[in-house]
């Protein structure tokens, strides 16, 4: 790379960087009103970045513009009940454009730029430490390109979380979880469910049934494949193809629903 081009690149770089502080900023005021003017802006730094990166595989053919599928996808009912999901995409698309212009100018990353979550609502303080670290591994393999990685992780995610939840007795009684269960047709043994075989989607489907997570998650759940069979190889030669960045977008923002929806209804744990 030139000096020039390195100039350049810093430059951008630290555009980035300010615009993401802008984002952060209106969604911790709530103040949506700019939102078509930063997915502008957005796009601008990427059409930058792709132009003075030319070779960069990432930067030419993998960044979203925006509005992205999420986004063009929602109902006027989805926006008027979340009006904070445009600037949390613009916010995620762009941790992806700085991230990749760090490793590209050899930065050190801001830590900083990634969504940290406790998983305060689980129980089990070993499993809140599982999940705390695999939601930040899966925004990094995110970041980088690594869409299997991430389709993974959030699929490991949406179980440990949900699975907590349902073998509460105090949440989920037994009644309710054979009469859901049976409704679905879901794999069980007299009154046992063989949770190894229940699909992310249905494990989603049945936390709705139970109320637990509202009804966009179903919606989440259909535009992207079920990634807990993928970890096998021969699962993904019998479905053509590998998690795509689009799906595994998708698959984050299911994470962060249903973390919303759970730590809204149980709080701290």
């Amino acid at each position: 790379m030139s000096n020039s081009h390195f100039i350049q690149g810093r430059q951008l770089l630290k555009q980035a960087r300010a615009l993401l502080n802008q984002v952060q900023e209106n969604i911790r005021k709530r103040s949506f009103i700019s939102d078509d003017v930063c997915m502008e802006a957005y796009n601008d730094l990427t059409a930058v970045a792709a132009s003075l990166f030319a070779q960069d595989p990432i930067l030419n053919g993998q960044m979203v513009i925006l509005p992205d599928a999420v986004l063009k996808s929602r109902s006027w009912a989805d926006m008027m009940e979340s009006p904070e999901v445009p600037s949390q995409r613009t916010e995620q698309h762009l941790i992806r454009l700085i991230n990749r212009l760090e490793i590209l100018l050899g930065e050190e990353p801001a830590h900083q730029l990634l969504d940290e979550r406790d998983f305060s609502f689980l129980t089990d303080p070993k499993l809140r430490e599982v999940l705390r670290l695999d939601f930040i591994d899966a925004q990094k393999s995110f970041a980088v390109g690594v869409y299997k990685a991430c389709g993974l992780l959030c699929g490991s995610l949406i179980e440990g979380m949900l699975l907590d939840i349902f073998q509460r007795p105090s949440v989920v009684t037994e009644a309710q979880l054979i009469e859901v269960v049976k409704k679905l047709n879901l794999p069980h043994s007299g009154k046992s469910v063989d949770w190894d075989k229940v699909s992310m989607t249905n494990l989603i489907r049945m936390s709705s049934e139970l109320e637990l997570v509202d009804s966009r998650a179903l919606g989440f759940a259909e535009g992207a494949r079920d990634t807990r069979d993928t970890v096998h190889p021969r699962a993904e030669v019998r479905q053509g193809s590998r998690v795509s960045r689009e799906e595994a977008s998708i698959l984050l923002e299911l994470v962060k629903l249903i973390y919303n929806n759970l730590v809204g209804r149980f709080g701290q744990g």
